[in-house]
Protein backbone atom coordinates (compact mmCIF):
# COMPACT_ATOMS: atom_id res chain seq x y z
CA UNK A 1 0.00 0.00 0.00
CA UNK A 2 1.33 3.50 -0.42
CA UNK A 3 2.36 5.26 2.10
CA UNK A 4 0.54 8.50 1.62
CA UNK A 5 -2.80 5.99 1.75
CA UNK A 6 -1.21 4.14 4.70
CA UNK A 7 -0.73 7.69 6.47
CA UNK A 8 -4.34 9.40 5.71
CA UNK A 9 -5.66 5.79 7.09
CA UNK A 10 -4.62 6.50 10.18
CA UNK A 11 -4.64 9.57 10.50
CA UNK A 12 -8.38 8.80 9.91
CA UNK A 13 -8.38 6.12 12.39
CA UNK A 14 -6.98 8.06 14.88
CA UNK A 15 -9.52 10.82 14.37
CA UNK A 16 -12.23 8.44 14.70
CA UNK A 17 -11.66 6.92 17.38
CA UNK A 18 -10.51 10.22 19.39
CA UNK A 19 -14.45 11.21 18.19
CA UNK A 20 -15.68 7.99 19.42
CA UNK A 21 -13.62 8.48 22.78
CA UNK A 22 -11.92 5.13 21.65
CA UNK A 23 -8.37 4.32 23.04
CA UNK A 24 -6.01 2.72 20.81
CA UNK A 25 -3.60 1.78 23.05
CA UNK A 26 -4.58 -2.09 23.44
CA UNK A 27 -4.03 -2.47 19.03
CA UNK A 28 -1.23 -1.27 16.79
CA UNK A 29 -3.19 1.58 14.97
CA UNK A 30 -0.67 1.37 12.21
CA UNK A 31 -1.76 -2.11 10.83
CA UNK A 32 -5.20 -1.70 11.56
CA UNK A 33 -5.05 1.46 9.51
CA UNK A 34 -2.82 -0.42 6.71
CA UNK A 35 -5.27 -3.16 6.44
CA UNK A 36 -8.74 -0.74 6.52
CA UNK A 37 -6.70 1.02 3.84
CA UNK A 38 -5.85 -1.98 1.84
CA UNK A 39 -9.90 -3.14 2.00
CA UNK A 40 -11.00 0.14 1.15
CA UNK A 41 -8.69 0.56 -1.51
CA UNK A 42 -9.41 -2.76 -3.38
CA UNK A 43 -13.32 -2.28 -2.84
CA UNK A 44 -13.09 0.72 -4.48
CA UNK A 45 -11.46 -0.95 -7.37
CA UNK A 46 -14.08 -4.10 -7.60
CA UNK A 47 -16.58 -1.57 -7.57
CA UNK A 48 -15.13 0.55 -10.78
CA UNK A 49 -14.66 3.58 -8.74
CA UNK A 50 -11.23 3.22 -8.93
CA UNK A 51 -9.01 1.76 -11.64
CA UNK A 52 -5.72 -0.06 -10.90
CA UNK A 53 -2.56 2.06 -11.64
CA UNK A 54 -1.64 -1.27 -13.64
CA UNK A 55 -4.63 -1.65 -15.56
CA UNK A 56 -4.57 2.12 -16.40
CA UNK A 57 -1.00 2.29 -17.40
CA UNK A 58 -1.56 -0.36 -19.64
CA UNK A 59 -4.81 1.37 -21.44
CA UNK A 60 -2.67 4.94 -21.95
CA UNK A 61 -0.09 3.16 -23.27
CA UNK A 62 -2.69 1.35 -25.40
CA UNK A 63 -4.32 4.64 -26.51
CA UNK A 64 -0.99 5.56 -27.33
CA UNK A 65 0.53 3.31 -29.78
CA UNK A 66 -3.09 3.46 -31.35
CA UNK A 67 -2.57 7.19 -32.22
CA UNK A 68 0.93 6.46 -32.94
CA UNK A 69 -0.73 3.83 -35.79
CA UNK A 70 -3.33 6.42 -37.01
CA UNK A 71 -0.72 9.53 -37.14
CA UNK A 72 1.32 7.00 -39.97
CA UNK A 73 -1.46 5.77 -41.09
CA UNK A 74 -2.71 9.28 -42.20
CA UNK A 75 0.61 10.58 -42.75
CA UNK A 76 0.74 7.39 -45.48
CA UNK A 77 -2.69 8.30 -46.59
CA UNK A 78 -1.29 12.08 -46.93
CA UNK A 79 1.83 11.03 -49.11
CA UNK A 80 -0.58 9.03 -51.64
CA UNK A 81 -3.29 11.31 -51.80
CA UNK A 82 -0.28 13.84 -52.96
CA UNK A 83 1.10 11.68 -55.80
CA UNK A 84 -2.63 10.78 -57.00
CA UNK A 85 -3.49 14.85 -57.17
CA UNK A 86 -0.14 14.85 -59.10
CA UNK A 87 -0.56 12.71 -61.36
CA UNK A 88 -4.20 14.07 -62.17
CA UNK A 89 -2.05 17.22 -62.63
CA UNK A 90 -0.10 15.91 -65.32
CA UNK A 91 -2.99 14.29 -66.59
CA UNK A 92 -4.80 17.08 -67.35
CA UNK A 93 -1.82 19.05 -68.66
CA UNK A 94 -1.48 16.41 -71.45
CA UNK A 95 -4.76 16.75 -72.56
CA UNK A 96 -4.94 18.35 -76.04
CA UNK A 97 -7.67 20.89 -75.08
CA UNK A 98 -6.96 23.36 -72.54
CA UNK A 99 -10.52 24.73 -71.97
CA UNK A 100 -11.93 21.06 -71.27
CA UNK A 101 -8.67 20.31 -69.23
CA UNK A 102 -9.17 23.79 -67.17
CA UNK A 103 -13.08 22.78 -66.83
CA UNK A 104 -12.39 19.49 -65.34
CA UNK A 105 -9.95 20.61 -63.10
CA UNK A 106 -11.90 23.41 -61.70
CA UNK A 107 -15.02 20.36 -61.44
CA UNK A 108 -12.47 17.87 -59.50
CA UNK A 109 -10.65 20.90 -57.48
CA UNK A 110 -7.38 20.65 -59.38
CA UNK A 111 -5.76 23.70 -59.38
CA UNK A 112 -3.41 23.96 -62.99
CA UNK A 113 -0.43 26.08 -63.53
CA UNK A 114 -0.64 28.96 -65.77
CA UNK A 115 2.36 27.70 -67.53
CA UNK A 116 0.82 24.38 -67.96
CA UNK A 117 -2.49 26.22 -69.47
CA UNK A 118 -0.47 28.14 -71.82
CA UNK A 119 1.30 25.49 -73.71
Amino acid sequence: MNEKVTAAALYGLRFAAEKERLSLLGCNPEWVAQVVATHAVNGAIAAGVMVNTDVHDKAVSDLRARASQFEKYWASAKVEADRQLERVQAALTDMEDSDLAAKLADQIGVILHREDLAA
